[in-house]
């Protein structure tokens, strides 16, 4: 008999979910917690086995710490609007970057849906989140579609102009993330997760022993981020 993945999906859903909400949703005058849910996420990535993706993705974490680190030691005026604004950026929209690559890596979209399934949770929560489950791999791939047409047009990434070149990113990615979640929802659609009744699975999913304790430990580490952050949420 084929056997689940260790630990269940619910468990990554649990610390995923909770990692990008409390990233995006607290206090900004207290960064630490941020941080910490930053480097718990990239040590979660390495563990999966994407070292080079994890190394790659610490690097705009350690370039905001280091250059924070050197204008406090000599006195610089840290750079405005521009720093600032990539600062936040950062800290807002690469955690739930992050959970999304630990998802795609730690788990099976069949053994999510059944476990969504065992839950008794609706089909219209389940087939959402089985188009995104689908996203995150195909927006990878259109992100290198769009880096080869920039670099034909001679519009390369430059550390100088921040802003363009994120603009040069996010302008494409936004249109074509339309036409790719109309493909995706339609392939769903064709492999049988809007029918009614339960669906059929050659790999029992259920929840263990090690699933409960690790419940506990993702509440608690939660429970001490927002107590760490102030006790409340922004």
């Amino acid at each position: 008999m084929f056997k689940a993945r260790k630990p269940d999906p619910r468990v990554w859903i649990l610390f995923t979910a909770t990692s990008s909400m409390l990233a995006f949703m607290m206090p900004k005058r207290v960064l630490f917690p941020i941080y910490a849910i930053g480097m718990v996420l990239l040590a979660a990535l390495f563990c999966l086995g994407s070292k080079k993706v994890a190394l790659k993705a610490a690097l705009p974490y350690i370039a905001i710490i280091v250059w924070e680190l050197i204008a406090e030691h000599f006195k610089l005026p840290i750079v405005g609007a521009t720093f600032s604004m990539i600062k936040i950026i950062i800290l807002l929209y690469e955690p739930p970057l992050l959970c999304g690559l630990i998802i795609a890596k730690a788990i099976k979209l069949s053994e999510l849906l059944t476990a969504l399934s065992n839950m008794r949770l609706s089909r219209k929560l389940i087939l959402p989140l089985a188009v995104a489950f689908r996203y995150f791999p195909t927006l990878k791939m259109e992100v290198g579609s769009i880096r080869e047409s920039l670099l034909l047009r001679d519009m390369k990434p430059s550390f100088l102009h921040p802003v363009q070149s994120m603009e040069n990113y996010l302008i494409p990615i936004l249109m074509r993330s339309l036409k790719v979640s109309d493909e995706l929802s339609q392939s769903a659609l064709c492999r049988g997760y809007s029918l009614a009744g339960s669906r059929g699975t050659l790999v029992p999913v259920v929840l263990r022993p090690l699933d409960y304790i690790l419940f506990a430990v993702i509440i608690f580490w939660d429970v001490l981020l927002w107590i760490w952050g102030g006790g409340y949420i922004a």
